[in-house]
């Protein structure tokens, strides 16, 4: 499980807001930045319609939210410092260009992106790791472009994603997530919901990454689904113990609580041994209780006491085996 930290916006055109950000959420596993080149988002002139950048004119509300390629380099730096990793979102050709300049380790691809071939492409080609958000992709379009990414580069992640800012629960989905393993490849969500509902659920489900926006003081273009440092902290915190209560143990541990069998009287070698010589009890000091049926009808090769418990070496040899074969081992006391 990865646990990752969108910075995208949460500058608010100050570098040491990203440096902060990095240092105070402790637990994230990777930071996540965004980076285009000039004007290469939108045309002039069109306005967003609806959620938390409504009526902004997008030319406008992107420049506001880039950040500015100088700082690039003292963030990759500052990672390495706080052995983080951080990597990217790029945006067009020349983002590739300039990440790969800074030997960004891997590359995310928007949901809006995902459709623009050219470049999903283009950034499939450095051989990095290629992590998908699906939000805005039908599932005939995944497939094309997985196609088309598998040509260069067959190390893949697709994250379930809703684009909807903020996710209302209702809206998340998060069973979706099942539904992108039928494309072969690790699956996770970028997840824009609040609370931490949603990054508990899908890591119950067997999510290999969980994305979530942070910020500062939640005022910035991503503010409305952002996490503080903290509350990224405390989220983290529970999804590893969710992590921790799926972990695959085989067995329970050994008990001496488990019952076994155990005589009920004195009995003489050579008694034939019946239901009546046998009983169940605690602690687990004897064959179980499964294989009463086994032993019954079996001679005793030595004298026995009441209340002690029933072993192997109680039962006779038949022929050159002896009553440890005719058992199986599987099912003998294994100590406790």
């Amino acid at each position: 499980m990865q646990l990752v930290a969108e910075i995208g916006a949460s500058h608010n055109n100050k570098l040491n807001n990203v440096f902060r950000l990095m240092t105070e959420t402790t637990e994230a596993d990777a930071f996540k930045i965004q980076t285009w080149s000039k004007d290469s988002m939108a045309i002039p002139g069109y306005k967003a319609g609806q959620g938390p950048w409504s009526q902004w004119d997008l030319q406008a509300l992107y420049r506001k939210a880039r950040l500015p390629w100088s700082w690039h380099s003292e963030i990759f730096e500052y990672a390495k410092e706080l052995e983080k990793i951080v990597f990217s979102s790029p945006f067009d050709h020349k983002s590739v260009d300039f990440l790969e300049r800074l030997d960004c380790p891997a590359y995310k691809i928007a949901s809006f992106e995902v459709v623009d071939l050219p470049l999903v492409t283009y950034a499939a080609q450095t051989g990095k790791p290629i992590i998908l958000s699906t939000g805005q992709v039908q599932p005939d379009e995944l497939k094309q472009v997985i196609e088309a990414i598998s040509k260069y580069n067959n190390n893949i992640m697709l994250l379930h994603c809703v684009s909807q800012y903020p996710t209302n629960l209702e809206q998340a989905n998060v069973g979706g997530m099942l539904d992108l393993r039928k494309y072969g490849y690790p699956v996770g969500i970028s997840d824009h919901s609040k609370g931490d509902t949603v990054p508990i659920v899908a890591t119950a489900l067997g999510a290999s990454m969980i994305e979530k926006h942070i910020g500062l003081n939640m005022k910035g273009p991503d503010g409305a689904f952002s996490r503080s440092p903290s509350s990224f902290n405390a989220m983290a915190r529970k999804v590893r113990d969710a992590c921790k209560a799926m972990l695959n143990n085989p067995k329970e541990p050994d008990t001496d609580l488990r019952r076994s069998l155990y005589f009920t009287q004195d009995l003489p070698e050579g008694t034939v041994l019946t239901t009546q010589h046998l009983k169940t009890a605690r602690p687990n000091k004897g064959l179980s209780p499964l294989l009463l049926h086994q032993v019954l009808g079996l001679t005793l090769t030595r004298n026995v006491i009441q209340d002690h418990p029933l072993l192997t070496e109680h039962l006779p040899s038949v022929g050159n085996s002896t009553q440890h074969d005719i058992i199986k081992p599987s099912m003998q006391h294994q100590g406790g």
